[in-house]
């Protein structure tokens, strides 16, 4: 799991919370740092990031590079933002912050339980 969140309490609380359920947690604090983890190292099966991290790149961005590399990669989008306009992304389910965490959790195995939803 790959948490990319810019506020540090929120990313504590999600990171937490994944990792008391029993999954390895990497994270970034931005899209860059997100970025510099798509080299060698274990495959990440799912990412969660705010779609608003400041800078040049968003978490749309973020999630189409790792997709690239990891095409079955499952992709929980949040934001504080409300928003009209939503990109729907096979394989991707969207939280409103504030957000209920084992919520996430369960979206997360459900995306990975289920690869044929998954873009090619």
């Amino acid at each position: 799991m790959l948490i990319v969140e810019d506020d540090s309490v929120i990313a504590y609380d999600i990171a937490a919370a994944f990792s008391n359920a029993g999954w390895q947690v990497r994270e970034a604090n931005n899209a860059a740092g997100a970025f510099a983890l798509l080299g060698p190292g274990p495959p990440i099966d799912a990412l969660f990031t705010d779609i608003d991290l400041g800078g040049m790149a968003n978490g749309w961005d973020v999630a189409d590079a790792f997709r690239a590399a990891f095409p079955h990669l499952a992709v929980l989008y949040t934001s504080g933002i409300k928003r009209s306009h939503r990109r729907a992304v096979s394989g991707s389910i969207f939280f409103p912050k504030p957000y209920d965490a084992s919520k996430i959790i369960g979206a997360c195995r459900s995306l990975l339980s289920n690869p044929a939803g998954f873009a090619a």
